[in-house]
C-alpha cells in the first residue's frame, strides 16, 4: 500500500466519494454524445469503457471543486497498452466555467503512453501551458495533488511528477474520462489503442483551504 500523505494544516474536506460504496451516480454527471460505457463497480469503482475506435466520455461534477488553495487524493486505474504504456486517452483533470481563461489542471492525463500532469491557462484557446512532467505509472495509482500559490505539484504512487504553474485562482471543477484518441484537436496524442480498455476511478477527496475574510 502506497502511504498517503495528510493535507497541510489548516485544510478541511470539501468533496468525498469512494465508488466502491456508491448506489449511483449522484452529483456526477455523463457528458452528452458520450459513447463509452460509464459503469459502476463495487470492486473497482467508476469506470469509462473504451470496446472500439472513436468512444468516449466524460463524467463531470461541478461540486468537486479545486479551488486556488486544495488537496487532493485520488485512486485511479490507468489501463495499460502494449510495452505497458498508457492505453488510449484516460484522464482525471479540472476546468472552469470558462475555458480556458480560468484554466485547466491534467491531474493525470495519459497521453503519448505516458501518464502526465499538465496545466494549462490564457484568454483564449491559443492558451499557454504551465509546464508538464511525466512518469510510466499505469495500472493502480495513488494520485495526490496540492494546489497553491500558483503551482500544481502532484505524486504518483509517492513519486513525484512535476510541479507546474498555474497563476489563475478561479476554482475549477472534476471530470473523468476515457477515449479511444484520435480527434481533431491532437491526433497523436493517445497511447496505444487498445480494446476493450477501462478506467477506473475507485475514490477522491478534496480538502480546501478557505481564504480569510
Amino acid at each position: 500500500m502506497i502511504s498517503v500523505p495528510a493535507p497541510p494544516p489548516g485544510y478541511t474536506v470539501t468533496y468525498a466519494e469512494n465508488f466502491t460504496k456508491a448506489a449511483s451516480l449522484g452529483p456526477w454527471r455523463v457528458q452528452p454524445n458520450g459513447s463509452a460505457p460509464v459503469v459502476l463497480s463495487h470492486r473497482f469503482g467508476l469506470g469509462v469503457e473504451v470496446t472500439g475506435p472513436e468512444q468516449w466520455s466524460e463524467v463531470v461534477n461541478t461540486g468537486a471543486v479545486i479551488g486556488p488553495s486544495s488537496f487532493m487524493t485520488a485512486l485511479m486505474y490507468v489501463p495499460p497498452g502494449r510495452g505497458d504504456q498508457v492505453a488510449n486517452w484516460p484522464a482525471l483533470w479540472t476546468t472552469g466555467a470558462s475555458w480556458p481563461k480560468d484554466g485547466e489542471i491534467d491531474i493525470l492525463e495519459g497521453t503519448h503512453g505516458q501518464s502526465c500532469l499538465k496545466a494549462h491557462y490564457g484568454p483564449d484557446r491559443a492558451h499557454e501551458i504551465g509546464g508538464s512532467g511525466c512518469n510510466g505509472a499505469t495500472g493502480w495509482v495513488q494520485i495526490v495533488m496540492w494546489r497553491s500559490n500558483g503551482v500544481v505539484t502532484a505524486t504518483y504512487n509517492g513519486v513525484k511528477v512535476a510541479s507546474v504553474k498555474l497563476p489563475v485562482t478561479a476554482p475549477e471543477y472534476v471530470i473523468f474520462q476515457n477515449q479511444d484518441g484520435p480527434i481533431t484537436s491532437c491526433p497523436f496524442c493517445q497511447g496505444p489503442l487498445t480494446y476493450p480498455t477501462t478506467a477506473w476511478l475507485s475514490n477522491i477527496k478534496i480538502w480546501s483551504k478557505q481564504a480569510r475574510k
